[in-house]
């Protein structure tokens, strides 16, 4: 049993702590992951209604313009 103990011991104890470190890390990453993905959610949504904004704006503007075109066109 003894010998056992020395010959597997270390293994034993690196796999062992391979495991923990994994675990631990993986948490604090997979915590920093969502961290991250929620500020580039965000960033993308505030990105998103800029350009909504900006294609209202181009929308207002052909549509007074082509009123304008229709009305030039009626006059003829």
């Amino acid at each position: 049993m003894i010998q056992f103990l020395i010959a597997w011991g270390p293994v034993i104890f690196i796999m062992a702590a391979w495991i923990f470190f994994m675990k631990n890390g993986g948490a604090k990453s997979y915590q920093l992951h969502m961290t991250e993905m929620k500020q580039l959610a965000e960033a993308q949504l505030a990105e998103t209604k800029k350009t909504n904004d900006a294609l209202a704006r181009i929308e207002t503007l052909l549509s007074q313009d082509l009123d304008t075109i229709a009305g030039v066109a009626g006059r003829k």
